[in-house]
């Protein structure tokens, strides 16, 4: 289950218009290379170690498929590499150090990504408020009443 908490914020196409509360995804944990080779490798014969030990290959091998300018596919989706350049004003001047912002682009396969999507479902963990994390919606509304209630003049 995916957690997240709500977070106030403007609206970055409309900033001049009133905040509004928008979902912020929140990790549990992460899980450590080692830790995911046992959860991959649980119900199987493969050892995690030759688990790892193919990854270690893979991690290896990708940067020079990559460099050669090929796309890999890993089987979870593609992985390639892109970048942006400076504008030259003519080809004769365009010169390689007006290359930038290399990045590793992955696209998902349809089938992985459509596991992951069949499986996804979300959890509200609080609420967040100028710094302060409530840990429900109720206690968020719990905590906005009972201010509400020390503002009003007692007769």
């Amino acid at each position: 289950m995916l957690k997240y908490t709500l977070v106030q914020k403007r609206n970055l196409q409309d900033p001049e218009g009133p905040k509004k509360w928008y979902a912020s995804p929140k990790l549990v944990q992460r899980l450590e290379f080692p830790a995911v080779c046992r959860r991959v490798t649980r119900h199987t014969s493969i050892a995690p170690t030759e688990m790892k030990s193919a990854m270690d290959l893979l991690v290896e091998v990708l940067p020079e498929i990559l460099c050669d300018s090929n796309s890999a596919n890993i089987g979870i989706g593609t992985l390639r590499l892109s970048y942006g350049s400076e504008g030259a004003d003519s080809p004769e001047v365009f010169d390689v150090s007006m290359i930038r912002n290399p990045k590793l682009i992955f696209t998902p396969s349809k089938d992985f990504l459509a596991a992951i999507t069949r499986e996804i479902s979300f959890e509200n963990i609080g609420v967040v408020e100028e710094g302060f994390t409530y840990p429900s919606i109720d206690e968020y509304k719990k905590y906005k009443v009972a201010q509400r209630d020390d503002a009003e003049p007692q007769p």
